[in-house]
Order: C-alpha cells, then sequence, then structure tokens
C-alpha cells in the first residue's frame, strides 16, 4: 500500500534528502514527488512512496511520524473517481 509522506516547510535541502533517504532505505523503493514540478512549496513537499505489503508498513508510518522534519506520513487513501 503506498505512503504520503509531508515533509515540513522550511527545512534544508540536506534534511529533506535525508527524510527522503531514510524512506528509500526504510521501504527498499524510491520516493517520488505526490505533485511534480509544481512551483507551490507546500504542494511540493508530499511524497509519495509504494511499499511493498509488509505487515512493517505501521511501524514504517510511525517511524515517519517521529521525525522532526516530517508533517505527517499515513497511508496513502484509495479512491474511486466517478465517471
Amino acid at each position: 500500500m503506498p505512503i504520503q509522506v509531508k515533509l515540513r516547510e522550511g527545512i534544508t535541502s540536506a534534511r529533506r534528502d535525508a527524510v527522503l533517504k531514510t524512506v528509500e532505505v526504510e521501504s527498499g523503493l524510491p520516493v517520488n514527488p505526490l505533485f511534480p514540478g509544481l512551483d507551490d512549496p507546500e504542494l511540493a513537499s508530499i511524497y509519495r512512496v509504494e511499499t511493498k505489503p509488509d505487515p512493517g508498513e505501521a511501524s514504517l508510518v510511525d517511524k515517519l511520524n517521529g521525525l522532526e522534519d516530517v508533517e505527517f506520513a499515513e497511508p496513502d487513501v484509495q479512491r474511486r473517481l466517478i465517471d
């Protein structure tokens, strides 16, 4: 299940890179911006990582939520769009 991670505004690029590296190492998968190419700093601070089905996913979310530079980490909501 995918996880969304929002970083706190105003963190340095080095701290951002460190958090994203933590996510990649823990999940074993790359982290991607949820809204790539946007100039809006708030939307640009939200990332998504596909995770492998794993009972450890909850612990990854908990670990990320415990980091000072993370505003929130949560499982991505599955949405159904209506045609």
